[in-house]
């Protein structure tokens, strides 16, 4: 990077003309030639001492100067201080360290970029070191100015601020150069916005020692240039750090608590101040805490309960200075608990005791080691775990491929940016009217290779533009020109809210708009949609030279899907532009930036739609098996952990924290706790607890509660528990991922875990009573286009009445649908309630004995033909319990029994049913018809005429009808019945199987899962046959019409694919919807749902 010297007889001859000056204590201000300084210069210097070089410049054409400081015994390396920022003066103040004492000669070099003439030598100068601790002064680094001076001894994990001005206004960007010794380590970009910087200054290095920090800055004209540079020292933490042991604390009226502050430093901790709000008070601190020992601060309520706070407290800790504890107070009725945490020994060990007065607790674990390996994961057990592991990673979907492409691409693009400097903002162009035509670069995404995509324009609104994939099937195939159209309706009306939660997007063409294609080649990907980083950018920049604010979308997806669908890429494109165009960044790693596009989606209600729901349960039915690590491809489970930590974020300091997440040039770990001021840790170690916690009060703080409505809100858990480990028989073994969770719930006094030492494994304690059961209630609004008031319960045990009541959205449904599905997707049982003219439907059921487990629940919205698909939850978990089954007086629908109806009678009882039917006292309804069906196919039934809408039937159960059957209930009018509901009962014996619709799979016969589920064109039907009874297949609606039959007659024995293409046997397409896929032969049936989305 030095540019060349004149000839040496230049340096000699001019040599000549200014002799040394030997012995002299300062610089006369006009020495060397062309140059006058503003006052002498020391000539002799302390390490640390700044040094300032400020002088006018009497030569013109000097583009900058060269002060080398040349060891005169010839030992020691020369140093060099360029100055480039000439505008009549320079500016630069300069320091040495320690390490660089010595005596030198100070040779000028000035002139041109191209070649710096020899201007002077001062001799000697004279560097004396000294032990005072070194700072870089405000003008260090030639074109900047400080706000500050700079620490050069930096322990590590410590991120001093670097805040400051641009002076030279060429400059368009800045990152430092790290090294150690010949090995160049990485750079570090430092983000320029409005001519300013500031952020932390984090060196990415885990062990102490030396480093050469180096600035370089590019210019406008496309050069880079070295602007001074240091060898810092990274210094292990030898000072004091503060460990609160208390997360949160509640106390009495008129109570206090003493809140545990440990030292696990070198040095003394001390309390500077401790803070907090009325009704609480803090009444003592203590003394300097020494190293290994613990301080406490007390703190007194003078409320009567119900009131909400917090501990500040500032420390010397150089690392963390500030820590938080939530404080809550409660009534006298109330439990003064304290959350608190622990932390694994040297020897990896964690100890847990029960709080006073309870014998079972949770712990909430959570491993703070900061690896970026998502295969890595360290066991934990009671007693010696095995060794830290790395999991055998599932094949990547196409999805997860598709995204890992486009992760990687954006850590290119970002360094190739820091590297190449920020592309200039074009023109405004002329603004696009439906029927133009462009090409488009189709970037390589494989499989799909790089191609030019010839476009057409087919709809322009304020805020976005949508072309389509001419010739392709995005051109005049399904997704028509309106549906497009109502894309962008939606996006313009959402636009505003996602730029105010998130920043300004790029605007490279200058249009003001969002560029949205639509091509079947996304599908190809194997994505529904995504944003090519290299569409804002030049080739020569990496990037693929569309220069278009562009989002690539699939034309086929369902159609409720597309408005989260557009604001998730969208925030990606926000992302890359705030942290790389606008700052010169890094791009946002990949498990943060799809959080941020995952909780973009509730802005605009999509939270089912969008799938936040599903990532959810995907990963709490297993969170120790990922961490806050994804770099590139992101599974499900590691979007719903990505999802709710930054939902947690927001939760606890507000909106605003999205802007601040965003609008930087941090990444990862770096980018959260510079935006909450909080150590990642202690953000982690909450997170954990609100995973457990939420809405169950357990935590006593609404700091550890979701407040988004679609998690159920306060004081409501609407999302289902994490999976958690036991101790079975004195055992206990499990893994947690780095920065991951994992939860244990523990009956005992204590419990001794160990992990590895690498974990870093902490965990709060959660005290649990006896009798705690997390109470789930799904949301209201959980399901698109009706209202469950009340909610529905996730969790309930057999026998227990269900209520399913509400309003559905419009007027044209005559039907709400809620399916329960086993594990393997089977149907478990299925109740239908009708909506009245007003919108309106309500009943009760009721589950069964064979009914229990975890459960998915699917809502349906429509009519007797079929219905729209609302959403989806799981688990629904249904507990055994062993008492009779009563049907609940409301279980048929449209019908209201005068007493609940026992599901296990006595053989040869008489039993009486009676009661109201709606509908029937205008006769509507004139006939009530009790059915029984056995699994053979044997039916009995019963039937009553509606009088002045009162029905009665009595019921003579021989002892022939002893068994297990169906009970169904139908009403109408003669030839026109409809199924009001059915559930299985026992006359006589005991009870061994019930399902409203249950498939008996023998060995030899198997009904797979149906694929694709949901489908557009059409499904496979997996069947597996063995024997030579004739096999019908058929598809029906929920109300049971047959709509079509797939196969009718003899299969050869083993596996089969049946087609169904969504049409009924006169051709005609079905409406999307549910449907029933049912397999009989001879004895055996089976039946599968699929669900058909136009």
């Amino acid at each position: 990077m030095k540019p060349r010297f004149s000839h040496l007889f230049s340096f000699f001859f001019a040599f000549a003309l200014r002799p040394l000056e030997v012995g002299a204590q300062t610089i006369p201000v006009d020495h060397f030639e062309g140059l006058h300084f503003d006052a002498p210069v020391p000539a002799v210097v302390l390490s640390g001492q700044d040094l300032p070089l400020s002088a006018d410049l009497l030569e013109s054409g000097w583009e900058e100067a060269l002060f080398s400081f040349r060891p005169i015994d010839g030992d020691g390396p020369d140093l060099d201080f360029f100055v480039q920022h000439l505008a009549g003066r320079i500016e630069r103040t300069i320091v040495f360290a320690a390490a660089q004492a010595d005596t030198y000669e100070v040779v000028l070099f000035a002139g041109s970029a191209e070649q710096l003439e020899f201007h002077g030598v001062f001799s000697p100068f004279v560097v004396t070191a000294t032990d005072d601790p070194l700072r870089l002064p405000a003008l260090f680094f030639d074109g900047l100015l400080l706000d500050a001076p700079l620490p050069t001894r930096i322990p590590l994990g410590a991120a001093p601020p670097l805040a400051g001005r641009i002076l030279d206004d060429r400059i368009v960007s800045a990152r430092f150069d790290l090294s150690r010794g010949d090995t160049e380590l990485k750079s570090v970009g430092l983000p320029l916005t409005d001519g300013r910087f500031d952020q932390p200054l984090r060196f990415p290095v885990e062990s102490a020692g030396p480093l050469r920090v180096e600035l370089v800055v590019g210019l406008q004209d496309g050069t880079f240039w070295g602007r001074g540079s240091f060898l810092f020292e990274m210094a292990a933490a030898d000072g004091p750090q503060a460990a609160p042991a208390v997360l949160a604390a509640a106390l009495l009226p008129g109570g206090q608590a003493d809140i545990s502050i440990a030292n696990l430093g070198e040095a003394d901790l001390l309390i500077l101040d401790a803070t907090t709000a009325a009704p609480f008070e803090v009444v003592s601190t203590p003394a300097p805490i020494p190293p290994g020992s613990t301080g406490l601060i007390g703190v007194r309520y003078d409320g009567s309960g119900g009131d909400e706070g917090d501990l500040i407290v500032d420390t010397n800790d150089p690392l963390r200075p500030r820590r938080h504890v939530a404080l809550r107070g409660v009534s006298d009725s109330g439990t003064a608990t304290s959350l608190t945490w622990e932390r694994a020994d040297v020897d990896g060990v964690l100890t847990a005791v029960a709080p006073p007065g309870f014998q079972r607790f949770a712990l909430a674990l959570f491993s703070s080691r900061h690896l970026l390996d998502r295969d890595t994961g360290f066991p934990f057990s009671v007693g010696p775990p095995p060794p830290a592991a790395r999991a055998a990673r599932p094949v990547p979907t196409a999805r997860e491929r598709g995204e890992a492409i486009r992760a990687r691409k954006s850590d290119r693009l970002a360094a190739q940016v820091r590297s190449l400097g920020r592309p200039a903002r074009r023109a405004a162009q002329v603004s696009y009217a439906v029927g133009d035509e462009r090409t488009f670069v189709f970037d390589e995404f494989a499989p799909v290779p790089r191609q030019l995509l010839p476009t057409r324009v087919v709809a322009v609104s304020e805020r976005a533009v949508a072309f389509v994939h001419v010739g392709s099937a995005a051109d005049g195939g399904d997704l028509s020109v309106d549906d497009i159209r109502a894309h962008l309706a939606g996006f313009d009306a959402d636009y505003g809210g996602i730029v105010a939660a998130f920043g300004a997007p790029s605007d490279v063409d200058g249009d003001g708009r969002i560029a949205f294609l639509y091509t079947p080649l996304v599908d190809d990907v194997g994505l529904g949609g995504f944003q090519d980083p290299a569409s804002v950018l030049e080739e020569t920049v990496g990037g693929s030279g569309n220069r278009t604010d562009l989002l690539f979308l699939s034309p086929t997806q369902p159609a409720p899907s597309y408005r989260s669908l557009l604001v998730h890429e969208f925030q990606h494109l926000i992302n890359f532009h705030q942290h790389v165009l606008v700052r010169g960044g890094e791009s946002e790693a990949t498990w943060l930036d799809e959080g941020l596009s995952h909780l973009a989606e509730d802005l605009v209600d999509g939270f089912v739609s969008g799938g936040n729901s599903d990532n959810v349960h995907d990963f709490l039915a297993d969170p120790g098996a990922v961490g806050l690590t994804a770099q590139d491809h992101v599974s499900a489970a590691e979007r719903g952990a990505a999802y709710l930590f930054v939902r947690s974020l927001v939760d606890r300091f507000g909106p605003a924290i999205l802007l601040r997440l965003v609008q930087t040039g941090l990444s990862d770990r770096d980018t959260v706790e510079e935006a909450a001021g909080v150590p990642f840790r202690e953000l982690l170690a909450g997170y954990a607890v609100q995973l457990y916690a939420s809405g169950t009060g357990l935590a006593g703080h609404s700091r550890f509660d979701f407040s988004f409505a679609g998690l159920g809100g306060p004081d409501t858990r609407g999302f289902p528990q994490p999976a958690v480990l036991s101790v079975d028989e004195g055992e206990l073994a499990g893994t947690i991922r780095p920065r991951g969770v994992a939860f244990v719930e523990v009956e005992g006094p204590v419990i001794q875990l160990q992990a590895s030492v690498d974990a870093e494994l902490g965990a709060v304690l959660l005290p649990l009573p006896a009798d705690f059961v997390a109470r789930i209630d799904i949301p209201g609004d959980h399901f698109a286009g009706v209202h469950f008031d009340p909610p529905l319960p996730g969790g309930l045990a057999v026998g227990e009445p269900i209520v399913i009541r509400g309003q559905v959205a419009g007027t044209s449904a005559t039907r709400v649908t809620a399916q329960y599905s086993g594990p393997d997707g089977n149907l478990i049982a299925s109740f239908v309630a009708r909506v009245d003219g007003e919108g309106r439907f309500g009943r009760t059921v009721v589950f069964a004995q064979g009914q229990t487990g975890d459960l998915e629940l699917d809502v349906f919205v429509g009519d007797d033909e079929g219905g729209d698909f609302a959403g989806s939850f799981a688990p629904v978990r249904v507990r055994h319990d062993s008492g009779p089954v009563f049907l609940p007086r409301g279980f048929f629908d449209g019908v209201t029994l005068d007493a609940p109806l026992p599901t296990r009678i006595a053989g040869g009882a008489q039993l009486t049913v009676s009661g109201d039917v709606a509908d029937g006292a205008d006769g509507a309804v004139d006939r009530v018809i009790l059915e029984l069906v056995s699994a053979g196919d044997d039916r009995v039934d019963f039937r009553a005429d509606v009088e002045g809408g009162r029905f009665e039937i009595d019921l003579a159960l021989e002892s022939e009808l002893e068994g297990e059957w169906e009970l169904r209930l139908f009403t109408g009018v003669d030839g026109d019945f409809s199924y009001r509901g059915g559930f299985d009962i026992v006359i006589g014996g005991t009870i061994t199987a019930v399902a409203e619709e249950s498939a008996v799979l023998p060995e030899s016969y198997a009904l797979s899962p149906p694929y694709p589920n949901p489908f557009n064109a059409s499904a496979i039907i997996p069947l597996t046959v063995s024997g030579t009874d004739p096999v019908d297949v058929a598809v029906y609606s929920l109300g049971g019409q047959r709509l079509v039959t797939l196969h009718s007659g003899q299969l050869t024995v083993g596996a089969h694919q049946l087609r169904w293409d969504g049409h009924d046997l006169g051709g005609r397409p079905t409406a999307s919807g549910v449907y029933l896929v049912r397999v009989v032969a001879g004895d055996w049936r089976a039946a599968r749902k699929v669900l058909l989305l136009r």
